[in-house]
């Protein structure tokens, strides 16, 4: 019998525990790299340990098979850690994996005992890695702590890189398009697809704060003034990208709102389904206490305070990008209007 142990982090905005607020996870599929068989899983966490019971099976839609991660501790920053223990005779493919490493994709799985998808979507945040190891956790260790953070804070600094490398790659050919009048509402589009996949990346950095104002030693100074500039930067171009969608809807004649009459209707539709799905969940909710609602409000709020403050402290360098763009998003809008006028002849 061998041990293994896993950090895991639980992304939040204020000291505290996590604490567990869905305790019965759906049945899912799980596969992060594509050569691989698919991994049907089940999990739940037990009330009075803490520990998780993750029912799986490889290919097939069994559930036949059972891992216990034990509960070990947890912290007020937001990591748990778990210690898995296998046999000699559990040699599928997933108990050889959890050998070397917990898969991305079952750790994302695992933190929806804890967290909420609030301030992104669901799925920005699963490229963060968890901590393997094959001797206990020593937590108190601070240059444990420190290699483990690290690592996590790496895994931003990689992502938030590669967003930025990304965008510029993107709109730089949503623009060449646009500049040949090339299919502009098919442009139009992808332009609010894409400030709105990088509007989800970036609320990441408050997270990605959190964890370095936790851990002022884990991450050096030059760093952090290279994280913050990539920040800085993702935070001109999600600018960028939605200056330009706004101005393209004003050209197309459009507005912001795009189709306003399928707006209507679909704000009508979600209008009625929102106010039946809140008469379910406010039932649902009626038990809940007083207290733990108010410590999420309080969370909300920390969390816009976090932003407002990240951008006040870059404004000046913002507000100068800000003018480069629309200097040349004004050219843009008048080659436009040339190439409409063109088509409408």
């Amino acid at each position: 019998m061998s041990s293994y142990h896993y950090v895991l982090w639980i992304p939040q905005v204020k000291k505290k525990e996590p604490c567990v607020i869905c305790p019965q996870l759906e049945e899912k599929v799980l596969c992060d790299i594509d050569i691989l068989p698919p991994l049907y899983v089940r999990g739940q966490i037990l009330s009075d340990s803490c520990d998780i019971v993750l029912n799986y099976s490889i290919e097939k839609k069994l559930l036949d098979k059972t891992l216990i991660f034990n509960y070990i501790k947890s912290d007020d920053r937001g990591f748990v850690i778990y210690k898995l223990d296998l046999n000699e005779q559990q040699t599928d493919f997933l108990c050889e994996r959890l050998r070397m490493e917990m898969p991305n994709a079952l750790y994302h799985y695992f933190k929806s005992f804890f967290h909420r998808h609030v301030f992104h979507d669901d799925s920005v945040d699963s490229l963060l890695r968890p901590y393997t190891s094959s001797a206990p956790i020593k937590w108190d260790d601070t240059n444990v702590r420190n290699e483990i953070v690290g690592r996590l804070i790496a895994d931003y600094e990689r992502k938030f890189n590669g967003e930025c490398k990304m965008h510029s790659r993107n709109y730089e050919k949503i623009v060449e398009k646009l500049e040949k009048g090339y299919k502009i509402v098919e442009m139009h589009d992808r332009m609010g697809r894409l400030y709105e996949h990088e509007k989800n990346t970036l609320n990441e950095r408050t997270f990605c704060n959190f964890l370095m104002r936790s851990f002022p030693c884990c991450v050096s100074a030059d760093r952090k003034r290279l994280l913050k500039e990539t920040i800085a930067h993702l935070e001109v171009l999600t600018l960028k990208s939605e200056s330009s969608f706004s101005k393209i809807s004003t050209s197309l004649g459009l507005g912001y709102s795009m189709k306003g009459y399928y707006v209507g209707i679909g704000g009508l539709l979600f209008g009625c389904i929102s106010t039946a799905w809140s008469l379910w969940y406010s039932t649902q909710q009626a038990n809940k206490s007083s207290t733990e609602q108010k410590e999420y409000q309080r969370e909300i709020i920390d969390c816009i305070q976090n932003e407002t403050a990240g951008l006040k402290a870059d404004e000046q360098f913002v507000l100068e990008q800000v003018h480069q763009i629309n200097n040349r998003m004004d050219t843009l809008n008048y080659r436009m209007n040339k190439i409409i006028k063109r088509q409408k002849k």
